[in-house]
C-alpha cells in the first residue's frame, strides 16, 4: 500500500483497481466530526492519453467545480501551479516508498485570477475578505452537494466525476 497526503487528505492505495470500479469512502471532516460520504468511480488516463493537455509535468486543463448545481470555479491546472508533479513525486519519494497505484495529489486547484473561480471554499471566503472586508459564501451544510470533474479536448472526463453529498452520520 502506498499514501500521499495532500492539503491534510492521506489516501491509501491498498490495491489497484480497474477502471469503472464503483468507490465508497467515508472522510471525517476534523472541525465538525462530521463524516463526508463521498462517492466516485475509479476512472484512469495514461498521460499519452491527454495529448498536449499534458506537457510531461503538468495537465493544462480547467479543473471544473459546482457547488449545489452552479459554477462554483474553473481554475487551469497547470496555471500557478507551485511544484509539477515530478516535483512531489520525488519530494514524496524521499521520505516513503512509491509504488504502482500510488495515488499524487497536487493540493487545491488555484490560479491568482479571481476571474475563473475558486476550487475551495476557504479560498473563495479568504478572497472575499480581502475585497470586501467579510467572507460572504458559506461553509457547507447537511444536503450540499459538490461535483469537481476535469475533461479532456474531446470532452470526455479524465478522472470520473467526483460526487459529494453532506450528510449526517449516523453510527451503527
Amino acid at each position: 500500500t502506498s499514501s500521499v497526503g495532500s492539503g491534510g487528505l492521506s489516501i491509501r492505495i491498498a490495491e489497484v483497481l480497474p477502471a469503472g470500479t464503483p468507490l465508497a469512502l467515508s472522510i471525517k471532516l476534523a472541525q465538525r466530526r462530521v463524516p463526508l460520504l463521498v462517492q466516485a468511480q475509479v476512472v484512469w488516463s495514461r498521460p499519452g492519453e491527454l495529448g498536449a493537455a499534458w506537457n510531461g509535468a503538468r495537465l493544462n486543463l480547467p479543473l471544473i467545480s459546482t457547488l449545489n448545481g452552479k459554477e462554483f470555479g474553473h481554475p487551469n491546472a497547470a496555471t500557478d501551479l507551485t511544484f509539477d508533479f515530478g516535483q512531489l513525486i520525488a519530494h514524496a519519494a524521499r521520505t516513503r516508498h512509491l509504488e504502482a497505484g500510488t495515488v499524487v495529489g497536487s493540493g487545491t486547484v488555484a490560479n491568482r485570477s479571481a476571474d475563473v473561480g475558486c476550487s475551495c471554499i476557504a479560498e473563495r471566503r479568504v478572497r472575499e475578505t480581502l475585497d470586501g472586508g467579510k467572507p460572504v459564501t458559506p461553509f457547507m451544510k447537511f444536503g450540499d452537494e459538490i461535483r469537481i470533474e476535469m475533461f479532456d479536448a474531446a470532452g470526455q472526463s479524465i478522472f470520473g466525476a467526483i460526487d459529494q453529498k453532506v450528510v449526517k452520520y449516523d453510527p451503527p
